[in-house]
């Protein structure tokens, strides 16, 4: 038992990197198993359809790929682990989460907490990272064997922002390569892209070298034009452009762009999911009446459309944004695609409340972290990742930046408390804040599930 507690207040060191690695991976894998899936549902099933453009068996033609709205990297990057685990007689479903299971827990257990360690002098404890692991498994475990691009893309725009605190002139490539990752699975990380590359560019100005500032700024652009280019070639074969981003201006269900089609769903509903269901697969949460700005049946035509409709009625919405930000924070599932409405939905919606009220907490608390530049630039980091997916109508994941930098900050904090920090703490008033918090939570989501409506 000392040896177990011993091992779990060790900071991260080379010695015991490959323990936590496996620990990890088998947390990831049989959390998984539990909702052990036969079937790739919607935008997985459109992946592992995508991937296929790439060649199968010996066979490579990377010149039939089509996303349309989807970038190409994440099918291309399936397509090689599909045929590496055909080679080796692994299904499709075992071989993904295998593969996920195992990048997941790398990134976690070894790169994140290495480039901590060497870039901010920050250690981390073993406990720390357990800890943080059993909490993504808690409330993200499906998430892991369905090929989506959310995990993949919070965490390599996470490393770049890491990276570009580094001295190291390659670490600013990585960064670019990371940053361009996660803009091409996810086009709505482009301001946090935006926003890396300027704090980058602030950042190298500060070191008073033109020279250093030039060579790193390069190499973060060298970087994402690795990651860029084959896009940039597929974008000008097949919508005539040269833009190195995805394609979202093209017309999607009626809409003349996706980004009309989000903000137009994001003024009539305020929390959007799927069920595991082929004739009925979505519920939408409509907002109530009282706060309605447009009807549903009308379609917005354009972008002046959208500004003109939150000029007239500011005050509306600003309280559908607010639902949008509420039902983001407190997520009602821990899996993809849902078995079925209103399932253990308010259970997950109180356990996520008494992580936000353990966050408020040790952020009111540690006034001392407002003074480290790296808290406030991750915290506005997170920010601006909120406010770019605010006007849409919410999905759990999209909120998954925030979730994560919550997760490690509470840990971070619970792993530091001393035994005088824990006398000071007065448990009965804080026992009485947290139930009155959840009450109020209870019978506002309570309220909220009766404007969701099933749909075909």
């Amino acid at each position: 038992m000392k040896e177990i507690f011993a091992f779990l207040n060790r900071t991260y060191n080379h010695k015991y990197r490959f323990n936590m690695f496996l620990i990890t991976f088998y947390i990831f894998i049989l959390s998984s198993l539990m909702y052990k899936t036969q079937y790739y549902y919607f935008d997985s099933y459109q992946y592992c359809k995508l991937s296929q453009s790439f060649g199968e068996g010996v066979k490579f033609t990377p010149g039939l790929f089509y996303g349309g709205i989807r970038g190409y990297f994440f099918p291309f990057i399936l397509n090689l682990v599909f045929r590496f685990f055909n080679v080796l007689y692994v299904n499709y479903f075992l071989a993904y989460l295998i593969f996920s299971s195992a990048t997941f827990s790398l990134i976690i257990t070894i790169i994140i907490p290495e480039k901590l360690k060497s870039i901010l002098n920050y250690e981390v404890k073993n406990l720390e990272i357990l800890i943080f692991v059993f909490i993504i498994c808690l409330f993200w475990c499906d998430y892991f064997q369905y090929p989506l691009t959310d995990f993949y893309s919070a965490f390599c725009i996470i490393l770049s922002f890491i990276l570009i605190k580094s001295k190291g002139n390659y670490d600013y490539l990585f960064a670019g390569i990371c940053a361009a990752i996660a803009l091409n699975f996810r086009p709505s990380y482009l301001f946090c892209y935006g926003f890396i590359l300027l704090l980058m560019l602030y950042n190298l100005i500060r070191e008073n070298s033109w020279k250093i500032t030039t060579n790193k700024g390069i190499l973060f652009l060298i970087g994402s034009l690795i990651i860029f280019s084959p896009q940039i070639y597929y974008n000008s074969k097949q919508v005539k452009s040269y833009s190195p981003f995805v394609p979202n201006n093209l017309s999607y269900h009626g809409y003349s762009d996706i980004k009309l089609m989000h903000l137009d769903y994001g003024l009539n509903a305020f929390k959007y999911e799927t069920l595991k269901d082929f004739e009925t697969p979505k519920i939408t949460y409509y907002v109530p009446q009282e706060i309605q700005v447009k009807s549903k049946l009308y379609k917005l035509n354009s972008k002046d459309e959208y500004f003109e409709v939150v000029m007239n009625n500011p005050l509306k919405v600003i309280m559908i944004y607010s639902l949008h930000f509420m039902v983001g924070v407190f997520q009602g599932s821990n899996q993809v695609y849902i078995n079925s409405f209103n399932s253990n939905f308010i259970f997950y919606v109180l356990l996520n409340g008494v992580f936000f009220y353990l966050f408020s907490y040790f952020f009111i608390k540690n006034r001392m972290l407002y003074k480290q530049r790296f808290f406030i630039e991750a915290l506005l980091f997170v920010l601006v990742s909120i406010i770019t997916v605010l006007p849409t109508i919410v999905e759990t994941r999209y909120f998954l930046l925030f979730h994560l930098f919550a997760y490690f900050f509470v840990v971070y904090n619970i792993c530091r408390l001393d035994i005088n920090e824990l006398n000071r703490i007065k448990i009965t008033k804080h026992l009485f804040f947290i139930t009155t918090f959840l009450i109020i939570i209870y019978f506002s989501f309570n309220y909220f599930i009766s404007f969701a409506k099933i749909e075909s």
